[in-house]
């Protein structure tokens, strides 16, 4: 599914399932029409289903950075699972174009109480928005797992590159469940900026390292 622009409309997004694509299965985009940021536009994207899914990027949802009528809202327990992401230049480190799962292109994005765990994905979420000062809402959703390291390292954002937005994953869902959610905190625990394994490499903003 592919809308771009998404302008002038009021949509609803539910109930859907995306299974076994060989493309992205959903696209909403207005970066490339900066000229549209003054008219409204209202998406909400709820209780879906990607799964077994082979592309770059399964989802990429974005509208016009700064505009004041518009909003989309990635909610209710969307399943974005067993999903394959590849990268087309594996040896090379990717600077502002990320090979994710859901990859979000504007702040005005709510990514909220969804249920991710893709094996065959190096990152979950990763955001395409080069403004520094901005920040992704990405809380309240459920990673996979219950322990923080396991899925720590799954999001793609300022950490990586400087110049890009930063994503907000605390707290999490513990569980991937509407009415028993078990809402949980980071508790300080962060990414790190040099790892035991891997000692030669370095990578990441320094100061989450505190």
């Amino acid at each position: 599914m592919r809308i771009s622009p998404a302008v002038n409309m009021r949509a609803l997004i539910s109930s859907n399932q995306f299974l076994h694509n060989n493309d992205t299965t959903l696209y909403i985009r207005n970066a490339q029409w900066p000229e549209l940021m003054d008219l409204p536009a209202e998406v909400t994207i709820s209780k879906n289903v990607f799964k077994f899914n082979f592309a770059k990027f399964i989802i990429s949802i974005g509208l016009n950075e700064d505009a004041k009528k518009q909003f989309l809202t990635f909610n209710q327990q969307n399943e974005v699972r067993a999903n394959t992401v590849f990268d087309p230049f594996p040896t090379l480190p990717p600077r502002s174009t990320p090979y994710a799962a859901l990859v979000v292109s504007s702040s005005n994005v709510k990514i909220h109480r969804n249920c991710f765990n893709n094996e065959r994905a190096r990152y979950e979420i990763g955001t395409e928005l080069e403004r520094h000062a901005k920040w992704i809402d990405a809380r309240e959703n459920n990673w996979g797992f219950q322990e923080v390291p396991r899925f720590i390292d799954k999001f793609f954002d300022q950490f990586n590159r400087y110049s890009l937005a930063s994503i907000d994953i605390d707290p999490y869902m513990a569980a991937c469940n509407q009415r028993m959610p078990y809402i949980s905190l980071l508790n300080g625990q962060f990414r790190q900026f040099r790892k035991s394994t891997d000692s030669r490499t370095l990578g990441g903003i320094i100061y989450e390292n505190h």
